[in-house]
């Protein structure tokens, strides 16, 4: 899915309770704000992609076939989620 917003625009994804905010365009570059509860997890590709592959302590929730890592510290320059 391909979807079009200009500066100060947003998109919902309403199971996830989430929205995001194109925050500024320009340089090459496209800023976004995120509104998500506290229980949800957002995170840039990359440091997802590290967490997955890292040796991480990792934890299982049960019946959803998905291992969730336990983060350190919740700032972003520490790999924890994003928020604005």
């Amino acid at each position: 899915m391909i979807l079009s917003r200009r500066e100060g625009e947003s998109i919902v994804i309403p199971d996830c309770r989430v929205q995001i905010l194109v925050k500024e365009i320009g340089a090459g570059m496209v800023r976004l704000g995120f509104k998500a509860p506290d229980d949800v997890d957002i995170y840039r590709d990359e440091i997802w992609r590290d967490m997955c592959f890292e040796d991480w302590d990792t934890t299982r929730r049960p019946g959803d076939g998905v291992e969730h890592h336990q983060r350190d510290s919740g700032s972003a320059g520490a790999g924890g989620p994003v928020r604005d």
